[in-house]
């Protein structure tokens, strides 16, 4: 008998984990996404000024409420890591993935883009992941329609199923509300074609 409440009790504190993976060229803000959205889910995060780029890759866990937790993954976007974007661009590995451009940088849009075509062409069953493509630093832009143009050209040349374009800047904390209750939201409605993990 106590066996088994022992495994009731245990499923019943069972939490959901989505797995979100962060992707971007190096230099667009990813890592300070990261952290700018744990602090505007009023969880620890680092001080903008101390973040440092991200070599290879580093997992964090957000714990949303008492039943759900974001695993989140962001993996460098220094040219000689790039490769390891394709080991978890497939709907096994990740529940929804925010691509992070720098919009400050316009010379860079069309590799941003590129990059993220690569991706998706060499994984054809990434159309099920719910993606957010992130206009960082937007407040830098002049010419922010151009970015918008050509992601939601990308997503609807590519069939993704689940896209949506957002624009954020690093200072602005609230930036990040829409961005991250559409993600929650995806996650939920896509539990069916992807299931989360428990623990």
């Amino acid at each position: 008998m106590f066996h088994l409440a022992r495994s009731v009790y245990k499923h019943w504190n069972l939490r959901e984990q989505h797995d979100i993976l962060i992707l971007g060229l190096d230099g667009s803000g990813k890592t300070s996404f990261i952290e700018s959205l744990k602090a505007f889910l009023s969880k620890p995060s680092k001080a903008l000024s101390k973040i440092q780029p991200t070599i290879g890759q580093n997992v964090s866990f957000v714990s949303m409420d008492t039943h759900h937790i974001w695993k989140i993954i962001d993996v460098s976007g220094q040219k000689s890591f790039r490769y390891l974007w394709d080991s978890y661009f497939n709907k096994e590995n990740v529940h929804a993935i925010a691509y992070v451009v720098d919009t400050s940088d316009p010379d860079r849009l069309q590799e941003s883009v590129n990059e993220l075509k690569a991706r998706y062409t060499s994984n054809p069953s990434s159309v099920d992941i719910p993606i957010a493509i992130v206009l960082n630093k937007a407040d830098q832009c002049l010419n922010i329609s151009s970015f918008i143009d050509q992601f939601t050209e990308l997503m609807l040349e590519l069939d993704v199923k689940r896209s949506n374009v957002f624009q954020t800047t690093t200072n602005e904390p609230n930036d990040l509300q829409e961005p991250s209750e559409w993600l929650r939201i995806q996650l939920q409605e896509n539990k069916d074609l992807i299931a989360p993990s428990y623990r």
